[in-house]
């Protein structure tokens, strides 16, 4: 669905790199992952029966923040000389940030899904996946049509896409209480005199 809008605003050397760098982001969500999906989907039942999914959902965030933080710490070392040998092309080092961030946002998109199947919610994974992807064809239409900011705008657009989806399913599963007692506990720790 976006191939068109790619052709029609990108140059062909900008379309070029921007599906390598897109093909970069499966890479870094595989490593920004770290088999925090397939741990949602492992141990759902067994939390979920321990009525301790919040914890599951809670660790695997986490982890998958920080394991983004390592991943642009990482890649702050690269030398732009390195990345544009690499991708043969003039690279700079905001557009490897922003294509990390891509990777970092759908890493923890997807693995935010994983909720949904293993919930058995196809209906709802199904709905929130489709309204992300309008979103998302709607964001990088917007930014291509009203900026000259050519691969920045499409990975501004799908970092603001994916970082939506995650937010609004937190704030849905947060809203189904099995969030609330992470905060609740946190407030009530807080709100302890120990001395």
């Amino acid at each position: 669905m976006l191939i068109p809008l790619y052709t029609e605003f990108l140059s062909k050397e900008d379309y070029g790199l921007l599906a390598t760098l897109l093909f970069t982001t499966e890479i870094i969500i595989t490593i920004n992952d770290v088999g925090m999906r397939s741990a949602i989907m492992r141990f759902f039942s067994e939390y979920n029966l321990n009525n301790k999914l919040n914890e599951l959902i809670g660790s695997s965030t986490f982890i998958n923040i920080l394991s983004g933080i390592v991943l642009v710490i990482f890649a702050s070392f690269i030398p732009e000389e390195y990345l544009s040998k690499l991708f043969q092309v003039s690279v700079l080092n905001n557009v490897i940030l922003l294509t990390i961030l891509v990777g970092i946002a759908r890493s923890l998109s997807l693995n935010i899904l994983s909720y949904f199947r293993a919930k058995g919610l196809g209906n709802a994974y199904m709905y929130i996946s489709i309204a992300s992807s309008v979103v998302l064809v709607i964001t990088t239409w917007y930014v291509l049509q009203n900026s000259n900011w050519g691969i920045n705008g499409v990975l501004y657009a799908q970092i603001f896409s994916y970082g939506l989806m995650w937010l609004f399913v937190i704030l849905w599963i947060y809203k189904k209480t099995e969030l609330k007692s992470i905060f609740l506990h946190q407030k009530c720790y807080s709100n302890l005199d120990i001395h």
